[in-house]
């Protein structure tokens, strides 16, 4: 079996949602619930010819949005999220 281990740091203030989600879990589940949500992530862009990883997002368009609707773009993502693990 191959196999690779990360060691993964997910900040309270860079990611709030994120932090939260995965901190109200048993420390036994976080891994899954990480390797469940970039699953759904990697068939998001994988089945969508729109979407593009956040790295590969233009720096202007970046640039040019504003830190409210960065937050609302967040709390969009991760109810999308949400739902989709609820519903597996």
């Amino acid at each position: 079996m191959n196999a690779v281990k990360i060691k993964l740091v997910i900040s309270s203030e860079s990611n709030t949602e994120l932090f939260e989600e995965i901190n109200r879990l048993p420390p036994r589940n976080r891994a899954e619930r990480i390797r469940t949500l970039a699953t759904i992530g990697l068939l998001k862009f994988s089945n969508d010819p729109n979407s593009q990883p956040e790295d590969q997002i233009q720096t202007k368009e970046k640039e040019d949005e504003s830190e409210d609707e960065l937050i609302r773009r967040k709390k969009h993502a991760m109810m999308v999220a949400k739902k989709l693990i609820n519903n597996l």
